[in-house]
């Protein structure tokens, strides 16, 4: 027998023999998967089996089988398939995001299989491939708090920042868990720590519309006006995205209702241009400026007449704003004339106002 064909029987018996440990411990015989393994395992060394099943990937997904025990919660399968010897370092193969078992596990929540991971030697704060996400970042982004608490009592840094620039509290404030936003800032991570887009967890709450983070983050001391990288304040986000609550909790804290992004937008603007009339209406009782201009001169009308938002305009003329403002030539209803034609709605709502 050539040295290839001796390769080639060696693997297939490597596999088969592998392979009825497996299927043992799958189908509910663990004590006989595991005398076997016992009794094997000089065999097994010798055919270089202490990669730990990992041949038996599946080819779509590049998951071991460690991994599917380990997102799948499967405490017995996992320690009986890491006992085989398998690397709890391995990360999937033919995916952008190399994740490992612990990623897996910690992102479905599964803490005492995050607890056998540890232990036999998982790296903590591993990265995946692309994103560069830990563990950490994905218990908090599915909102697992259990999880969270015991990343971080075995170590796990709270502020490593993902390609983004984000951390787990970017993840936790985005998806709206507070519980999570709540552990994560007891054990000391950065409240206004910004993304590479100078984005804070209190902006994702907003742009979220998840109030009750909101709430938490300004009860911890967040900066509520800090802009990102457009000039957008918190009160700018959550108006835009027709965010009441939110909206309500920063004017109530005190946010700067008439700030302005680097364009010259107030969160008036933005209401008005998405038609959020309830939140217009609370920015104008709260004494927003109604004719305040952007950078090209427009007023909220402005928006309003462009995006056909009946009501917000109807709102906005009821409570004085300039219909007579011409910027280069041309008002709010020639806007509306140009945009939605002369006998549109829009167009015959502000006929009915001076022009």
């Amino acid at each position: 027998m050539n040295s290839a064909s001796s390769a080639s029987s060696a693997e297939e018996k490597e596999d088969t023999f592998s392979l009825v440990i497996f299927l043992l411990g799958s189908v509910g015989y663990e004590e006989e998967a595991d005398t076997l393994a016992r009794l094997s395992t000089r065999i097994l060394k010798n055919w270089q089996v202490v990669e730990g099943i990992s041949r038996f990937q599946f080819p779509k997904t590049g998951k071991t089988r460690l991994m599917y025990a380990a997102k799948t919660g499967n405490l017995k399968r996992l320690n009986f398939i890491a006992d085989l010897g398998a690397r709890v370092n391995m990360t999937t193969i033919g995916s952008l995001m190399k994740m490992t078992a612990l990623h897996l596990a910690s992102k479905y929540g599964h803490t005492e299989c995050v607890r056998s991971l540890l232990d036999r030697g998982a790296m903590i704060d591993a990265l995946d491939g692309y994103f560069k996400i830990t563990p950490l970042h994905l218990a908090s982004e599915y909102g697992h708090t259990d999880c969270i608490r015991f990343l971080l009592d075995r170590g796990a840094t709270v502020d490593l920042r993902d390609i983004d620039g984000a951390t787990a509290l970017h993840n936790a404030s985005e998806n709206g868990h507070t519980d999570c936003v709540r552990v994560l800032l007891d054990r000391g991570a950065m409240i206004d720590a910004e993304t590479k887009y100078r984005g804070t967890a209190l902006h994702l709450a907003n742009e979220n519309g998840h109030t009750e983070c909101v709430r938490s983050l300004l009860d911890r001391g967040a900066m509520m006006d800090a802009p990102n990288w457009k000039g957008q304040r918190s009160l700018h986000l959550a108006s835009l995205k027709g965010h009441t609550e939110c909206v309500r909790s920063l004017l109530d804290r005190g946010a700067m209702i008439d700030a302005q992004t680097w364009g010259g937008l107030t969160a008036l603007h933005h209401a008005c241009c998405r038609g959020h009339l309830d939140i217009a209406r609370l920015l104008c009782e709260k004494g927003a400026q109604i004719d305040l201009q952007d950078k090209h001169g427009w007023t909220a009308l402005y928006f309003a007449s462009h995006s056909n938002e009946i009501d917000t305009a109807r709102y906005l003329c009821e409570q004085g704003v300039n219909t007579l403002l011409s910027v280069h030539g041309i008002t709010p209803h020639s806007c509306a004339c140009n945009r939605h034609g002369y006998d549109s709605p829009m167009a015959l709502l502000l006929e009915s106002y001076p022009h």
